[in-house]
């Protein structure tokens, strides 16, 4: 259990936490660029292994949004195996006038950080205007056509008080001996279309193994502080954060799965202090 928790929180802060806090900016956007609602949004990630036995893990999360677009996403602090609690990692995104976006890894227990530019390339797609908050199945449809397979919305009742629309999209593998992954968000138009529950699963077997789940929605201006890394932070390498985030955390060495070789694309811009 150690070593997948290991694995998790890797993923939390790697892969994974890109592709939230990217899909956050792409459903944070309001109906004029670069102007969102202000809001934070708690959330419960339950990720399990594909095999039967295999126990979930739970992450609650809360992800903030800021007027400009900017968001963080900050772990709720969790026990380590000794019971001790420690600051929680952030996942810092800021964009900036010229399209670009800048990331930063903040590990708040140790005060280290590693960053990462996201060319305005990259972000062109996600910074476009949203449809409005009463939109329905043709605006969804319209809004998500050029970036999902398989694409379906639909109306789906509430959530939190909040009106949701289903929308259904396939993910391909990209290996023939892989199976493709199939989603379900449930986006609220109100809400700056932010999705309040995501379900993730193997296309041909239906298994769940990744779901993600509001549990509030707190609208007004989240606390400035949270966009912004302490200007004593020490910058290191993302490889060695990684490693740092669970040592400290008393979970299992991390070098294996740090990725020393993705280093280059890390550290080539200052964080949003």
């Amino acid at each position: 259990m150690k070593t997948k928790m290991c694995s998790l929180l890797i993923l939390m802060v790697g892969i994974v936490s890109v592709i939230l806090a990217i899909a956050s900016l792409v459903n944070g956007l309001a109906e004029t660029p670069g102007i969102r609602t202000p809001m934070a949004i708690a959330y419960i990630q339950t990720t399990k292994g594909l095999a039967p036995n295999d126990p979930p893990d739970y992450f609650p999360y809360v992800r903030y949004t800021r007027r400009d677009g900017a968001t963080v996403r900050l772990n709720t602090p969790q026990p380590d195996p000794h019971g001790r609690y420690f600051n929680p990692v952030m996942l810092i995104y800021v964009p900036r006038l010229n399209g670009s976006a800048v990331e930063s890894i903040y590990d708040s227990e140790t005060n280290l950080v590693s960053t990462l530019a996201i060319p305005a390339q990259s972000m062109e797609r996600y910074l476009r205007p949203l449809p409005p908050p009463t939109g329905g199945q043709g605006e969804c449809l319209a809004f998500f056509h050029n970036h999902y397979k398989d694409l379906n919305c639909q109306e789906s009742g509430s959530m939190l008080g909040y009106r949701v629309l289903k929308v259904h999209h396939t993910q391909p593998s990209g290996n023939p001996h892989v199976d493709d992954t199939q989603t379900d968000e449930y986006i609220a138009p109100a809400l700056n279309w932010d999705s309040l529950k995501t379900v993730v699963a193997q296309k041909t077997t239906g298994i769940i193994y990744r779901t993600i789940e509001a549990t509030s929605v707190t609208l007004g201006s989240p606390p400035e502080r949270l966009f912004h890394v302490p200007r004593d932070a020490k910058m290191i390498p993302k490889s060695q954060l990684d490693i740092q985030i669970n040592t400290i955390r008393s979970l299992p060495d991390c070098t294996k799965c740090s990725h020393p070789e993705a280093d280059h694309a890390y550290n080539t811009v200052e964080p949003s202090f």
